[in-house]
Formats: structure tokens, C-alpha cells, sequence
């Protein structure tokens, strides 16, 4: 009898402990929920605009504050670009437009990464690296702002070189100068009608170095201008050329006479210009209509 009792006595012992053990941790679970659930709610209604958040927890609390076309806006990296934007401006405090300033700029930042994987453009961690000089300038600017030099890479530097070689592959890109292409049609379409093409160029080219004198380069040799230029010093005086596209803009070039002397022979070269779209201003029709949903007050 005794042998049986001590037997189960025991047996109920590992019975009852796990059930305890259970209980306590329901316990923690549930303070832990409700703790997330309230620090939540303050945080979705005042926190990531109070600015009162240390720097150590805009690090690390990854919580998505609103969706704009495709892309979440996640407060970390809001949050840090808004202290950035205060700091450029000599504040250590960061104001209710910083963060509106710093939506945007992430708006415009994911158009621009959009379009870099459009034109398969990639940058490399190294190629950001080579590009910055680590002057005390910068080193002041990160000390106010609380960023590290990781995130001045990747808030400054990076955006800066891919925008570099995204507006290269822009202004190589047919798809992207669409609105170019129409304004030189109607410039052609003027020229046909017969309206002088000095008058065409002085109104509406837009190369600011010689619009204002009816699109004349003056005399020159073909190794002084563009080498796209070239086939039009092939073609009759006063033909127009067909368009002729350089590095950033589009041209109707033409020869009205020839000189000859010790230098060899010199062309009256006249042009009309039309510029190409700029990554500026794609990224501006890319982003005017954008209206980011925001989780938070």
C-alpha cells in the first residue's frame, strides 16, 4: 500500500507541474501581447511624429506607417531620413515637415530604384563607397543627425550615384523621350509649312547657346562640333537634316555656306534643339500623381 501510494503521489507530481508551467507562460504571452498591442496604438497615434524616440529604436522598430504605389513606407527609414532633413537645415530638432519632406523623398527614392531596375542599372555597395570623401563637413553633419556612416551611404551617397547612372540610361532610352520626340515633330512640321528655320530656331530651340542667335554656331571646322553632327556636312546647303540625336538633346541641323582657308574649310552651321527628358522630370510625371496612404496621424 504504501509502494502504490508513493508511486502515484508522484505521479501526480509530473502531472501538475507542466500545468503550472503552462499557465506562466500563457501568463507572459499575454502581457507580452498586450504590451505590443499598446505600445502599438501610441505609437500608430503619436509616436513616430513626436520626435521623442531614441535614435537606437528609429533603428530597430520596423513598423510599416503607409503604402504608396507598391512600396511600403516603413518608419526606420522615415524616421532617420527626417533627422537627416533636420540637419542639413542646422536642427537637431525634427519638425512635422521633416517628416512630410522625408516621404516625399522616399516616394521619389523608390521611382527612382524603379526605374533603375527598368533599365537594369545596378550600383555596387563599392561604387558608392569610391564615390564619397569623408570630409568633417560630413562627419559634423552625421554627429547631429545621429546617422552612421552606413546610412549616410545609403540615404546620400546611394541615391546620389544611382541617380548618376539612371540618367544616363534615360537619355540613351527611346521609351523615355516620348515628349521630346513630339516637340521635335511639331518643329519639323513647322519647318515644312515654310517658316524660315532661323525664326523656328530663335523661337523654339532650346539650346541656350545659340537659340538667341537663330540657332547659328557661326563658321566652324567638323572636328569642333559634335561627332553625331557629322553627316550633315555631307548634305546640299540649306538642307535640313533629319533629326539627329546627341548625348541630351535631339537636332535639325543645316549648312548655309562654306569658307576656305589655312585651317581648312569652314561651315555656317545652323541648328534647332530640342532637349531630351531630364531623370528630373520623369521622376516628377512619375511621382505627381502619387498619393502615399499613411497609417498614421
Amino acid at each position: 500500500m504504501t509502494v502504490v501510494w508513493h508511486h502515484e503521489h508522484h505521479v501526480h507530481e509530473r502531472h501538475v507541474a507542466p500545468e503550472r508551467f503552462r499557465i506562466v507562460w500563457w501568463v507572459l504571452g499575454a502581457v507580452l501581447v498586450l504590451s505590443v498591442v499598446a505600445g502599438g496604438g501610441w505609437f500608430f497615434w503619436k509616436g513616430w511624429r513626436s520626435g521623442a524616440l531614441p535614435p537606437i529604436v528609429e533603428r530597430t522598430l520596423c513598423i510599416p506607417i503607409g503604402f504608396e504605389d507598391g512600396h511600403v513606407l516603413w518608419f526606420p527609414s522615415v524616421a532617420r531620413l527626417a533627422r537627416g532633413i533636420a540637419a542639413a537645415d542646422n536642427r537637431s530638432v525634427v519638425s512635422e515637415a521633416d517628416y512630410a519632406q522625408a516621404i516625399d523623398a522616399m516616394v521619389r527614392r523608390h521611382a527612382l530604384e524603379d526605374i533603375a531596375s527598368e533599365e537594369h542599372v545596378n550600383v555596387s555597395n563599392a561604387d558608392v563607397s569610391a564615390a564619397v570623401e569623408w570630409t568633417d563637413d560630413i562627419r559634423s553633419f552625421e554627429t547631429l543627425a545621429g546617422w552612421s556612416d552606413g546610412e549616410y551611404l545609403d540615404y546620400i551617397q546611394r541615391s546620389f550615384v544611382l541617380s548618376n547612372a539612371v540618367q544616363s540610361a534615360v537619355l540613351a532610352d527611346e521609351a523615355y523621350q516620348n515628349k521630346a520626340h513630339d516637340r521635335m515633330a511639331e518643329l519639323q512640321a513647322k519647318l515644312t509649312l515654310g517658316i524660315a528655320f532661323e525664326d523656328v530656331a530663335k523661337e523654339y530651340s532650346e539650346d541656350p547657346a545659340t537659340a538667341q542667335i537663330k540657332g547659328s554656331f557661326g563658321y566652324v571646322l567638323p572636328s569642333e562640333v559634335d561627332a553625331a553632327f557629322l553627316p550633315v556636312f555631307s548634305l546640299a546647303l540649306n538642307t535640313s537634316s533629319d533629326v539627329i540625336a546627341t548625348t541630351d538633346a535631339y537636332w535639325i541641323l543645316r549648312i548655309e555656306d562654306s569658307i576656305t582657308d589655312d585651317s581648312g574649310t569652314r561651315y555656317l552651321l545652323r541648328g534647332i534643339a530640342v532637349k531630351k527628358g531630364t531623370l528630373a522630370d520623369i521622376l516628377d510625371e512619375r511621382t505627381s500623381e502619387i498619393a502615399p496612404r499613411l497609417w498614421v496621424r
